[in-house]
């Protein structure tokens, strides 16, 4: 029988565990990126929640199996609303390769918008080749790919992530000066 009651603990409990999921899979992701401070504020919170949610359910269970169905959709929910909130972040930087027979017009024009890039020349199936390589924020991705298929139409590309601890530190090294002697870095 549905009562006013139940229909409210079934909503929170729904909502809740949205939200805890959901600060579940961001905290993730941060820790990925090295964000520790991010981590740590959405590791609490999502904890305090949880805490609060899986008492509510465990307490009125047998009394109300239909409060663990709304505790694994709100689960479910939490989980897609977690990655659909991260990708509209778009937190960090991808890595974007660039191979194309046109590597003066498509580096030109992205120079011109204001992309750092490195030209690498290479030799394909097909003959020569230029690979660009760019560090872009994720939120550009898309309108970097654009332009340069707009550009050569038979561009290849390839999108990786980035490590941010391991630029970071490459980054340092080049600054000190430091030479790879045929090493490569670690």
């Amino acid at each position: 029988m549905l009562t006013d009651i139940l229909v409210l603990n079934c909503f929170l409990i729904f909502a809740a565990r949205i939200v805890d999921v959901s600060l579940g899979t961001l905290r993730t992701l941060f820790i990925i990126r090295g964000n520790r401070l991010v981590s740590w504020v959405l590791g609490f919170f999502e904890v305090l929640i949880w805490i609060w949610v899986v008492s509510r359910v465990i307490d009125g269970v047998r009394e109300q199996p239909i409060y663990a169905v709304f505790y694994a959709v709100g689960f479910a929910t939490g989980t897609v609303l977690g990655v659909t909130i991260e990708k509209w972040l778009a937190v960090g930087d991808k890595a974007v390769l660039l191979f194309t027979r046109r590597a003066d017009d498509v580096s030109s024009a992205l120079r011109a918008e204001g992309y750092a890039l490195t030209e690498l020349k290479g030799e394909g199936q097909d003959g020569p080749i230029s690979i660009l390589f760019m560090k872009v924020p994720r939120r550009r991705v898309d309108s970097v790919v654009d332009k340069a298929r707009g550009i050569d139409e038979h561009i290849f590309v390839v999108i990786e992530n980035v490590d941010q601890v391991t630029a970071e530190r490459n980054a340092s090294l080049l600054r000190t000066g430091w030479r790879t002697k045929g090493r490569k870095f670690k």
